[in-house]
């Protein structure tokens, strides 16, 4: 890198290194992708976390042993305050060592939330580090307390909050990854490209290492995955996966615009501004002048959605359903409306508006956006 004047030369191998034996080159973006992807897995590990914190009661799904349950059940003094609350026919399935079903499953859990919510088990184990993450629950202190001594009275039985958070998001994760690189892709070539393009070379389909991943194909992909997800899960509404997964997006966003940069791809039109990057080889073969690096824009402004992302999840306000979601969609989309100004055309809207494709498909995502934070509903639900 070289400094002409009052502009930056940007020119870097896109090159990372080869890799040996297969002889195939691994590129700056595809690092900065796969890094993107870790990094918002680790994040919505550490968010998920925090809201199984939250949730105190029990559930079929947080049982990982109902043998081992059973004979808790039967044989300790805190089982046996469960067992008093179940109908007798229950009591002697269990005693009797009959096969778990679901109906007794149901009743069993129900029997425990009701004594736990009564405070009869006895409180014990509780790890400092515990209850200071239990006090940033302040009106749930008691709960979190209780919840955590339960798995130790009950050892074995439980999947514990790391456990059921790293359950939840491997399984949300792999959908959402999926959906994304499908969706992307796919919205690439549809919005982008021209039908006679990928239907005479229908290996472009699937060519996602050659680059060009559209974001608003991605949203497509992304809401697909989780209607399935949901399917599976049959536990959260779409809204409160959207949510769980908004911050982590964003944060992954931030390293696909680096990574575009470091491609010298979806470049800014040109300009004289004294910040204004000179890219030596714009892989759209486009004229090499002064441009704004809008790549650069968009990953500043994804950043700054990610902290009023991150800020949101400490702000009750935020925390009804829906509205972190509504947030995403008016911070990414509404900025991503007017980016689109300083870019390079992708695409144009054969309208009298002139719209970018860009432009067009961030207005409806925007207005959703502005609904979910802003429009009031009875029925939403608050994570904590």
């Amino acid at each position: 890198m070289s400094v002409h004047t009052a502009w930056i030369h940007w020119d870097p191998n896109p090159v990372l290194f080869i890799l040996p034996w297969v002889n195939k080159p691994v590129v700056w973006y595809g690092v900065l992708f796969a890094l993107g992807f870790y990094c918002a897995y680790v994040l919505m590990l550490h968010l998920t976390e925090r809201y199984f914190y939250s949730v105190t009661s029990f559930t079929r799904a947080d049982v990982q042993d109902w043998d081992l349950f059973r004979e808790d059940i039967c044989y300790k003094r805190e089982g046996y305050i469960i067992l008093s609350e179940l109908s007798k026919s229950t009591k002697n399935d269990l005693l009797n060592e009959r096969v778990w079903t679901d109906e007794m499953k149901d009743e069993v859990i129900s029997a425990l939330n009701s004594t736990f919510r009564e405070g009869e088990l006895y409180v014990r184990g509780v790890q400092k580090r515990e209850l200071s993450l239990a006090d940033q629950y302040a009106e749930k202190r008691n709960e979190v307390v209780h919840r955590l001594s339960l798995e130790r009275q009950f050892l074995g039985v439980f999947f514990s909050f790391k456990e059921r958070a790293k359950k939840f998001v491997d399984s949300l994760f792999t959908y959402v990854f999926l959906g994304t690189l499908i969706g992307a892709r796919l919205g690439h070539l549809f919005f982008y490209r021209s039908p006679k393009d990928y239907l005479s070379d229908p290996y472009q389909f699937i060519a996602v290492w050659e680059g060009g991943l559209a974001s608003h194909g991605a949203v497509i992909g992304i809401i697909v995955s989780l209607l399935l997800f949901m399917a599976k899960e049959r536990s959260y509404s779409l809204l409160r996966l959207i949510d769980f997964i908004c911050a982590p997006v964003a944060l992954c966003a931030v390293f696909i615009r680096i990574g575009n940069f470091c491609n010298q791809e979806i470049i800014g039109i040109p300009t004289s501004v004294p910040w204004a990057i000179i890219f030596g080889h714009p892989m759209d073969g486009g004229a090499v002048l002064p441009r704004h690096p809008v790549q650069l824009y968009e990953a500043i402004t994804y950043f700054v959605v990610l902290m009023v992302l991150m800020g949101g999840w400490k702000n009750r306000w935020f925390l009804k359903e829906g509205r972190l979601a509504g947030l995403f969609f008016m911070g990414v989309f509404g900025s991503r409306f007017f980016l689109e100004f300083f870019k390079e055309t992708l695409g144009v809207w054969d309208g009298t508006l002139s719209l970018m494709t860009g432009q067009l498909l961030s207005i409806p995502i925007a207005i959703v956006g502005c609904l979910l934070l802003f429009w009031k509903r009875k029925e939403r639900k608050r994570f904590l």
